[in-house]
């Protein structure tokens, strides 16, 4: 009987001790652990849209930051949207934008989404064709050293044979875009160069990250750069020569808080009455205005359909303006996670994203520094 005593004490001890093994490592774990709803199943997070086809269990995680507070200047800093503006202002504005002149049909075609999925080679050259002096400009710089072509190109078929549909209509996009906003002062025409300048180096860039990441439709976020520049043209369009110069090398976040000051809209929103008044499709006005709002979007509070987009976008933007300003002069030396400034606050958690987070080791590939490099060398974005 004692022998029976002592065996069922044990067996009560041996449980105990197991229950109280759980409770301690749930404890020293619950750091990592998943926060219990209040349904008491674990927390789920915001569904990632599905951009990627490679597991993430294949993928290589990038390095996670300390966590840092939140920059003064970024917290003091409210981006204004385009329906908080006074009504009398926000009809002035129109009114003012209304001076550049509308682009021609053919931009309304480039970036239709029945374009993008279905367009032919022959399709595109037949929009371009229809252009005379794009045509002209396409080829030009399909035939100059930014991108090293080993062999002149006679036409837009060659063009896209050699550069590839996406790229070709970039060029496309830019030179409409550009032809449409012009200016007789010899110092905002190099601005708007540097601008351009930008947008080619940004597009390239997002175009082979997009690709190598395996995100759906790459040759949209050439669309949204390219748009997003024309923001910034249009912005400056409506300001004195002397102001303009005075911003325009600054970062995003000054920039884009000295443009309210001046007109009320920073030039993310000003883009976005421009398209509106064009009567482009709402769906890229409001992801082109979007881009630039990373500056101030923590990643839980975007919509999970468009946030890998925004800030892949949003990235390339940052990267090609330093590559211009000549404050980066080797991609391969950029590291993406220890950028300090406000700028890149709330992006750090958008690269955490499972979609990007091998974003900064793809930036510093050769198979993307290589072609950036030569590309910024011909631009000659170098001090």
């Amino acid at each position: 009987m004692i022998f029976v005593v002592i065996g069922a004490l044990g067996l009560i001890a041996g449980v105990g001790f197991y229950f109280f093994k759980k409770t301690t490592q749930a404890k020293d774990h619950g750091s990592t652990s998943p926060a219990p709803s209040p349904s008491g199943s674990p927390r789920q997070e915001p569904l990632q849209e599905s951009t990627s086809t490679t597991p993430v269990a294949q993928t290589q995680a990038a390095p996670r930051r300390a966590w840092r507070p939140m920059p003064e200047s970024l917290r003091q800093f409210r981006f204004v949207r385009q329906s908080e503006l006074e009504p009398e202002k926000l009809i002035e504005l129109t009114v003012r934008l209304r001076t550049i002149p509308r682009p021609p049909g053919a931009l309304h075609k480039l970036i239709s989404a029945e374009f993008l999925s279905t367009a032919t080679s022959a399709e595109l050259s037949e929009i371009v064709m229809g252009a005379p002096e794009v045509a002209a400009k396409v080829l030009a710089v399909s035939n100059s050293p930014l991108y090293g072509l080993q062999q002149l190109v006679g036409n837009i078929d060659q063009s896209v044979k050699f550069l590839g549909m996406n790229t070709v209509r970039g060029i496309c996009l830019q030179y409409i875009l550009n032809d449409s906003i012009t200016t007789s002062s010899p110092e905002i025409k190099k601005v708007y160069e540097r601008l351009w300048n930008e947008s080619t180096l940004a597009c390239e860039l997002c175009f082979k990250l997009a690709q190598m990441l395996k995100l759906d439709e790459p040759g949209t976020f050439v669309t949204q750069i390219v748009l997003a520049c024309l923001g910034r043209q249009a912005t400056y369009s409506l300001m004195d020569p002397a102001d303009v110069l005075s911003i325009e090398s600054k970062g995003l976040l000054e920039r884009s808080g000295l443009e309210q000051q001046r007109l009320g809209l920073a030039s993310a929103e000003i883009g976005g009455l421009l398209m509106e008044d064009w009567a482009l499709p709402k769906n890229i006005i409001n992801i082109v205005k979007e881009i630039d709002a990373t500056l101030v979007s923590p990643v839980s509070e975007t919509s999970t359909s468009r946030r890998t987009r925004n800030a892949l976008c949003y990235l390339c933007c940052r990267i090609a303006e330093k590559l211009v300003s000549g404050e980066l002069t080797d991609l391969g030396t950029f590291d993406t996670m220890n950028q300090e400034s406000a700028e890149y606050f709330h992006l750090h958690a958008f690269l955490e994203l499972p979609a990007l987070n091998r974003t900064a080791e793809f930036i510093r590939s050769p198979e993307v520094t290589s072609s950036i490099n030569r590309m910024a060398k011909s631009l000659q974005v170098t001090p």
